[in-house]
Formats: structure tokens, C-alpha cells, sequence
């Protein structure tokens, strides 16, 4: 879940909203999980990556 206001209880990573930072992060699976300290379904972290990159594409459609 993105928590845009940051309000939400619970683990968190902050990620910019720029393409090259999104696709950095989420580049290696691991690295997520090792974050956040869970393991997630690379199907999850796929889906999430997803999301943020749909999400900064509207941003900049707006702008």
C-alpha cells in the first residue's frame, strides 16, 4: 500500500518519484525484503514497482 501522507502504522521505505529511483529499488528483490525485513512474493514487489511507475507517470502527465 502507498501511504502518500505517511500516517500509516507499520515498516515503510521511502522511495522518490522518479523513474531512474523507482527502477533502482526495486531492481533486486532482496533488496526489499532485506528493507523491510519481510519476505515478499516477487510477484508483490513486481505489482508495487508497477504501481509507482504508473503513479509517477500520471504525476507528470498532470505537470
Amino acid at each position: 500500500m502507498i501511504d502518500d501522507l505517511k500516517i500509516r502504522p507499520g515498516r515503510g521505505a521511502y522511495v522518490c518519484h522518479s523513474q531512474s529511483c523507482i527502477d533502482e529499488a526495486f531492481n533486486a528483490p532482496k533488496r526489499i525484503n532485506a528493507l523491510l525485513r519481510v519476505q515478499l512474493p516477487k510477484s508483490v514487489i513486481v505489482e508495487f514497482r508497477q504501481i509507482l511507475l504508473e503513479k509517477e507517470i500520471n504525476a507528470d502527465e498532470k505537470t
